[in-house]
């Protein structure tokens, strides 16, 4: 196998970067989604609906985009609130209480994955090491939120 084959198959490669954010209309639907540009995402949004989306929080990320959606989509499931696919309809708390509880677990998931970013990049320097290639690149990067 040749070393560069190695390279481009043990390593991370995306290098989307985006905003994953927090939108809300009335009656206490929440939407959850990344985007480039939300402001203007957010007629995108408010085209097939009756309200108008506002958005209450973004954050911005580099690399992992999708994966970090989802999971921040599954963790505002965990925490009880009825979802369907990227909306969710949240009564019992204030905008300022999900915002805060969504903030937080976008800044959770960040964290490991970072975790996870570096304890695979040493993990491939090891065995990149055994092939006699002594420089890792990394592919992956995430922005410090």
């Amino acid at each position: 196998m040749n070393t560069n084959d190695l390279i481009e198959n043990v390593n991370f490669k995306t290098n989307k970067t985006a905003y994953i954010y927090l939108s809300h209309s009335a009656h206490g639907q929440y939407k959850i989604g990344n985007t480039i540009h939300p402001k203007t995402r957010m007629p995108q949004i408010s085209t097939g609906s009756f309200w108008t989306h506002k958005v209450l929080s973004k954050i911005y990320v580099e690399g992992l985009v999708p994966r970090l959606e989802n999971t921040v989509l599954d963790a505002m499931e965990e925490q009880g609130f009825k979802r369907d696919r990227e909306m969710f309809l949240i009564t019992h708390k204030t905008k300022k209480e999900v915002t805060e509880i969504f903030e937080s677990i976008v800044h959770e998931n960040v964290n490991e994955m970072r975790r996870q970013v570096r304890a695979k990049t040493r993990y491939e320097t090891k065995i990149l090491a055994e092939h006699g290639v002594n420089e890792v690149p990394v592919y992956t990067s995430i922005a410090r939120v």
